[in-house]
């Protein structure tokens, strides 16, 4: 069952999905998830995923995981 942050980050996501221009070297979801979880812009978030992101399960991940690993890296 979905949370309220969860349905909130997939709202946000969609949002930012239809109007984001893909960035190469990074993968529309991994870079908009990651700046939903983390309120940040696109560069701050192509950092964390470029630093941090080398062990995390993408396709397994909830947002709620998603913002807890990168709220602790």
């Amino acid at each position: 069952m979905d949370t309220k942050y969860d349905i909130a980050c997939k709202r946000k996501f969609y949002e930012l999905l239809e109007t984001h221009e893909r960035q190469a070297g990074y993968s529309p979801s991994q870079l908009l998830s990651v700046m939903i979880v983390m309120e940040c812009e696109k560069e701050k978030a192509m950092s964390l995923i470029d630093e941090h992101a080398h062990g995390l399960d993408w396709s397994e991940a909830t947002w709620t995981e998603l913002r807890d690993y990168f709220q602790n890296v």
